[in-house]
């Protein structure tokens, strides 16, 4: 556990030393490292049936849970806003997810906080996508590596594919390399979020909020004590 912040804590240091474009970085971790993660996960360990319907079952039930959270919260308040929406009801399943639940349960816990990656990234890159434009983009989804890299991990587990040494490292070592990368990629990008400015806008958006449910109870204070 202290490793994974020891790690965010050394990218949000070095933001404050050295700027870089964290584009590149980011990339090779999209193309390259994060689809050799993936694959390496899934195609390793053997997979448990229970385990995947267990972790969809549940996944399925926090994502519906949260949404009606946030449906009730836009209904009481009166407040609609679809970029609000999305980073509640998404978690960071990927550079907070697969770290803490290698260092805390092993592979084992990383191959299962992979199939959870996965399935996230799967419902960003569709559900996420219409509810940001309205509309669904099919294609969208197939633009992602990681979507075939898990596709070729599971069919490799399934069908007890045997890798090649020669080949498995390479992989292997790639994929590894990609959890201090994230862990670092999100420390740098934590560096840069004015901590101060969003801290006064959600003082301000909540009291906003307040005054107007409000006004939605009662037009005085006298109203609100002769209802209770």
């Amino acid at each position: 556990m202290i490793s994974v912040f020891l790690l965010i804590a050394a990218g949000f240091v070095f933001a404050h030393w050295k700027k870089i474009n964290l584009a590149s970085v980011t990339e090779i971790i999209v193309y390259l490292g994060t689809p050799s993660l993936v694959f390496s996960a899934l195609a390793g360990k053997a997979l448990v049936a229970e385990d995947i319907v267990l972790l969809f079952a549940g996944s399925a039930l926090i994502f519906g849970a949260v949404g009606i959270l946030i449906g009730v919260y836009f209904l009481v308040f009166g407040f609609h806003s679809r970029g609000f929406a999305l980073p509640i009801l998404f978690m960071n399943a990927g550079n907070m997810g697969i770290p803490l639940a290698l260092f805390a349960f092993g592979p084992a816990g990383m191959q299962r906080a992979t199939l959870l990656y996965v399935l996230t990234a799967f419902l960003q890159y569709s559900l996420g996508i219409y509810i940001l434009n309205g509309r669904a983009n099919r294609l969208e989804i197939f633009r992602l590596p990681l979507i075939y890299a898990s596709i070729a991990g599971v069919c490799f587990n399934l069908m007890q594919i045997h890798i090649p040494e020669a080949l498995a490292q390479p992989i292997t070592i790639l994929g590894q390399a990609t959890i201090p990368w994230m862990l670092i990629s999100l420390g740098y990008r934590l560096h840069e979020v004015p901590f101060t400015a969003m801290g006064s806008c959600i003082g301000r958006r909540a009291a906003a909020h307040y005054r107007r449910f409000w006004r939605s109870q009662c037009r005085d204070p006298g109203d609100w004590r002769a209802r209770h």
